[in-house]
């Protein structure tokens, strides 16, 4: 009995002594496009409710295939007494209300109302991934302003020495050195500028994938989404979206619900039978029940159902009409966005980086003037700038054209 405690206590003494080492959390990896899309599908509120919205139309379905109606079980007992003694009487009965007008009717709204919540489910989880995206490539574009930024402070630097080394050297005035030395205060203020809006998009990003930790993300990539099909098959995805998918079970089920207050017309059907003692006679009894609808026979179910289903046609006919001329608009947006990318993109980053370069030795060498050497630092800094806005238009149009139509990588692409 005390070797234990002695042996817990030597335990306890060799812990206490020995360092506890504990592993450094390795950092985060950045955030790439696809790890962005599956922390939004799986993280998203709006995923989460729709998850939920599912499980719920679940539970209407299996409510809906199990019977209306209980059987009633009826138990009856009477003590007759008379002048020559005390009878007793009893019996029982078992009635059951069949449930066969609006059985089919109620389990076809239930079935369709779950298809509804199963693409319902899909369309949150592809607008939850469009919405992702959209901060991602955000995000990317502010790293790239950053960047940019960066290079421009580091210019500007450079050019401030050298205009401080050519006025110790009698080769220009005071004016060059002042005027460099504004021109990178400038640049490091814009620096500035561009990491807090960084800072914000990555706060957003953060935000919307539920990341809680004390540092921001990072994030990696290129800043292009996958250019969409051809324009036909555009608007045929566009046709078979979750969300109109959705809207097309809905419609579905209003019209389930429609033929279900029609049923409230029949007459109900029932069976009985049981069986008992009176009067010392053995009974049997067998019947059928029939409800007779004079009062309740769905007149405001039917018209309000009917309206119903009109308003459901009505509404996927107008969600279809726009999503093609949306996803239409889209990809012709971002073909011509695309067309400016691929014409200027390459040429002018060369041309850009070059004029820097030379604009920068050639006032080293005394051959332009300070200000020309500024206002090509500038000219670049302005045009790189345009060139990343395009890439960014570019890639938020190509995202628009697959949300609208569903198009991988952003939609899964499983059906139901």
């Amino acid at each position: 009995m005390m070797a234990l405690p002695r042996l817990l206590i030597c335990l306890s003494f060799g812990l206490a002594l020995t360092p506890i080492r504990v592993a450094a959390a390795p950092a985060s990896a950045p955030l790439d496009r696809d790890t962005v899309l599956r922390l939004a599908r799986e993280q998203s509120p709006q995923v989460l409710a729709a998850r939920e919205r599912l499980d719920q139309a679940g539970g209407d379905l299996t409510s809906a295939r199990a019977w209306a109606y209980n059987p009633e079980l009826e138990l009856e007992w009477t003590r007759r007494t008379m002048t020559d003694g005390a009878t007793d009487d009893h019996g029982w009965r078992v009635e059951q209300r069949l449930d066969l007008a609006g059985r089919g009717p109620r389990i076809g709204a239930a079935r369709a109302d779950f298809e509804a919540a199963e693409w319902q489910r899909l369309d949150a989880g592809t607008a939850a991934g469009a919405e992702a995206a959209r901060a991602w490539l955000v995000a990317v574009h502010a790293g790239a302003r950053t960047a940019l930024a960066s290079e421009s402070a580091a210019v500007q630097e450079r050019l401030r020495t050298i205009a401080a080394a050519r006025h110790a050297a009698g080769e220009t005035g005071k004016l060059d050195e002042a005027l460099a030395t504004v021109a990178a205060a400038r640049a490091r203020a814009a620096l500035a500028d561009s990491r807090a809006a960084e800072f914000d998009a990555l706060a957003e990003l953060a935000a919307l994938l539920r990341i809680d930790g004390i540092e921001l993300p990072a994030v990696s990539g290129e800043l292009a989404w996958p250019a969409p099909p051809a324009l036909e098959a555009v608007r045929e995805a566009a046709l078979a979206q979750p969300g109109l998918e959705a809207l097309g079970a809905a419609k579905t089920a209003a019209d389930a619900r429609r033929r279900l207050a029609g049923s409230l017309a029949w007459p109900e059907l029932g069976v009985f039978g049981g069986t008992g003692r009176e009067e010392d006679a053995d009974l049997r009894t067998l019947g059928l029940t029939l409800s007779v609808p004079v009062f309740a026979r769905g007149q405001g179910e039917r018209k309000s159902t009917a309206a119903a289903a009109r308003l459901a046609e009505v509404e996927l006919d107008a969600a279809r009409r726009t999503r093609l001329a949306q996803v239409t608009a889209a990809w012709h947006r971002q073909r011509e966005l695309q067309a400016a990318l691929d014409t200027d993109s390459d040429a002018t980053a060369d041309a850009l980086e070059a004029s820097v370069r030379l604009s920068e030795a050639a006032y080293g060498l005394g051959e332009i003037p300070l200000d020309e050497a500024l206002l090509a630092q500038r000219e670049q800094i302005e045009a790189r700038r345009e060139l990343n806005d395009l890439r960014l238009s570019a890639a938020l149009a190509a995202l628009d054209v697959a949300y609208l139509a569903a198009l991988p990588p952003l939609h899964e692409g499983t059906r139901p």
